[in-house]
């Protein structure tokens, strides 16, 4: 319902397209839905809520590789202030120098940027996984087990 007739002047007289905006008349105009509307915007909401999902999955992937790789530099530095900046410096340090034309395809396997990048933009086909294993096995299994291998000596 229009609330004034200066309105519907108002928006008749925009042009969107190269139509001008018309408001609708009528009740049947207004409340006209089709099933297939209906069927097609269940469908968009149902595949919103599956990504959704596979977003929160894949983030928690992200945040538990980046809270074990802080527990290894943890365990490995002894000092909280420098794990705190080696968790930081050491993958985007490592991140930076495998960037070099002779060494970017060293880049995913290596460093967790580049894995957290295709795993996070849904990119996870063929050769990525394994990219990711490795890098999880690297940066979490190996500064954990330095770390514990430190504290036990």
């Amino acid at each position: 319902m229009w609330a004034a007739e200066g309105l519907r002047d108002r928006m008749a007289s925009h042009k969107f397209g190269g139509q001008s905006l018309q408001p609708p008349t009528g009740w049947s105009a207004r409340c006209r839905v089709s099933r297939q509307t209906v069927t097609r915007d269940r469908a968009a909401v149902r595949s919103v809520g599956r990504r959704a999902t596979a977003t929160k999955g894949r983030g928690l992937l992200v945040w538990v590789v980046a809270q074990l790789v802080g527990t290894g530099f943890g365990l490995l530095l002894g000092q909280p202030v420098l794990a705190c900046v080696a968790t930081i410096v050491v993958p985007l340090g490592l991140w930076f120098v495998l960037g070099l034309d002779f060494l970017a395809a060293a880049r995913p396997w290596l460093t967790p940027l580049a894995s957290v990048q295709r795993l996070l933009a849904g990119d996870m086909s063929g050769l990525a996984w394994p990219q990711w294993t490795v890098m999880a096995l690297l940066w979490v299994g190996g500064l954990n087990a330095l770390g514990v291998a430190r504290l036990r000596r």
